[in-house]
């Protein structure tokens, strides 16, 4: 998911990341000053499902995130 931080709009982009090789194991963010952002790898089949876990956890998930997770959560149910 890629955001403009100075707007709503998101642009979903797809990758593939080789999670075996060295540079992916721990990456490092580039934070601002005051920003706290916690990461964590989940796969996509149950991101809905863990997201709500991870939410009552007292997490705060980001809209975007929540509303991909949500989209992919109803198209497995209703098709």
């Amino acid at each position: 998911m890629v955001t403009n931080r100075y707007s709503s709009c998101a642009s979903t982009v797809r990758v593939k990341i080789d999670l075996t090789k060295p540079e992916n194991q721990n990456p490092k963010q580039k934070l601002e000053d005051g920003e706290i952002i916690e990461c964590f790898w989940l796969p996509v089949k149950g991101l809905y499902p863990a997201l709500r876990k991870l939410q009552a956890e007292g997490y705060a998930i980001d809209g975007k995130v929540g509303a991909f997770a949500e989209g992919i959560e109803a198209s497995l149910r209703w098709l």
